[in-house]
C-alpha cells in the first residue's frame, strides 16, 4: 500500500504544475465624436386645438407626426378660474451640422406663432450623442492577443498554444466627445516548435 502511494505522488504533483505560458493584454482606445443633437419641442394651445391643427402649425419647423411624443393637459393658473391648456410634445434628432439651421427654423415658427397668439412654441436641446455605437468585439481582441503572444513566443523559439485563461473584457466609459477604451488579458500555453 505504501509503495502504491509513492507511485501516485509524482502524478498528483505533475497535475498541479502550471504549464509555461505567455500572458498578453490587448487594449483599444475608443474616441467618440458627438455628431447628433436631439431637440425637444413643446407647443401650447387652448383645449379646442387638435393634433392636425398643431401639426399644421409646426410643419415649417420640419416636425411631422413621426416626431410627436405626447400630449399633456395643464393648468396655467392658481386662480379658481383656471386657464387650462394643452401641451403638445415633439422630439427631433438632427446631425450636429444641422443644429444651427434647425434652431433658425424653430425660432421662425416660434415668432410666427407668437404673432398669431393662437399657439406658443418653446424648444431646447435634450441631448447630444454619437450616432455610431463603437464596441470591442471579444473575438477580435482575442485574435489580436494571439498575434502578440505568437510574436513573443516566437522570439523565445516557442509557439503560442491553447488559451488557458481570459480576464475581461473591461470597458472604460466615455463622456460626450471623450475617450474610453476596452481591454482583455489572455493567457496562452507555450509549446515548442
Amino acid at each position: 500500500m505504501f509503495k502504491l502511494w509513492l507511485l501516485l505522488v509524482p502524478v498528483v504533483a505533475m497535475a498541479q504544475l502550471t504549464p509555461n505560458s505567455v500572458t498578453v493584454t490587448t487594449s483599444r482606445s475608443l474616441e467618440t465624436a458627438v455628431d447628433q443633437t436631439s431637440f425637444y419641442v413643446t407647443v401650447d394651445s387652448k383645449t379646442d386645438a387638435g393634433l392636425d391643427d398643431i401639426l399644421a402649425a409646426v410643419r415649417g419647423a420640419g416636425l411631422t407626426l413621426a416626431n410627436f411624443t405626447g400630449v399633456n393637459y395643464s393648468n396655467n393658473s392658481l386662480t379658481p378660474i383656471a386657464d387650462t391648456y394643452v401641451e403638445w410634445s415633439f422630439s427631433l434628432t438632427v446631425p450636429l451640422t444641422r443644429m444651427k439651421p434647425t434652431i433658425g427654423l424653430f425660432t421662425a415658427v416660434q415668432s410666427s406663432l407668437a404673432k398669431d397668439e393662437k399657439y406658443s412654441l418653446s424648444f431646447g436641446v435634450s441631448s447630444m450623442t454619437s450616432s455610431t455605437q463603437q464596441t470591442c468585439a471579444l473575438t477580435d481582441m482575442i485574435a489580436e492577443a494571439r498575434v502578440s503572444a505568437s510574436k513573443l513566443a516566437g522570439a523565445a523559439g516557442m509557439s503560442a498554444g491553447a488559451i488557458l485563461a481570459i480576464s475581461g473584457p473591461t470597458m472604460t466609459s466615455t463622456g460626450i466627445g471623450g475617450v474610453g477604451g476596452c481591454s482583455v488579458t489572455v493567457k496562452f500555453a507555450l509549446g515548442g516548435f
